[in-house]
């Protein structure tokens, strides 16, 4: 059986999947808590570029997502 790496990561929005969707959420997001002081944090179970419906139709057609470009802190 695998061993895991259990990471406690302090938050106050969670993001939990929903693929280039959920990226988009989080990049608004971010934009209003950073004017408050909140930390947002996306969890995907993929790469965000590679993840759900809406990444598959629109990844050929851009160069990189703001997701895929990592944090941004």
């Amino acid at each position: 059986m695998a061993k895991f790496e259990t990471v406690v990561v302090e938050t106050d929005l969670l993001i939990l999947g929903g693929g280039m969707a959920a990226c988009g959420a989080a990049v608004e997001a971010a934009y209003w808590a950073k004017q408050n002081g909140l930390k947002v944090t996306l969890v995907d179970k993929a790469a965000v570029d590679r993840s759900g419906a809406v990444a598959m139709a629109f990844l050929p057609l851009t160069n990189m997502s703001a997701c895929a470009m990592g944090p941004t802190r």
